[in-house]
C-alpha cells in the first residue's frame, strides 16, 4: 500500500467511525447522520456496499432504533389506556 492509499484508508476509517456515531445519535436516520458527519448519503451507502463490518454495525444501530421506537409506542399506548379507565 502506498503512502497515499494509507492516508485515504485512515481518513475513510475515521469517517466511518464518525458516521456510525452520528447514526447512533440520530436513531438511525441516515440523512441526519450524514449531515452531522459532513458527508453524503452516497458515501454512506457506498461504505455499506463495500464494507461488511460497517454494514453490520449500521444494521445493529437500525435494530436499536426500531427497539427504541417500539418501546416509545408501548409507553404511549399504555398511558392512553390508563387515562381512559
Amino acid at each position: 500500500m502506498t503512502k497515499l492509499e494509507e492516508v485515504r484508508s485512515a481518513k475513510s476509517d475515521t469517517l466511518k467511525k464518525t458516521l456510525l456515531e452520528c447514526l447512533d445519535k440520530s436513531l438511525g436516520i441516515v440523512s441526519h447522520a450524514c449531515k452531522k458527519a459532513n458527508t453524503t448519503r452516497k458515501t454512506f451507502y457506498q461504505y455499506c456496499q463495500e464494507d461488511a463490518d460497517f454494514k453490520s454495525e449500521v444494521d445493529d444501530i437500525a435494530e436499536k432504533a426500531i427497539d427504541f421506537a417500539e418501546r416509545s409506542e408501548e409507553r404511549r399506548v399504555g398511558k392512553e389506556c390508563r387515562s381512559r379507565w
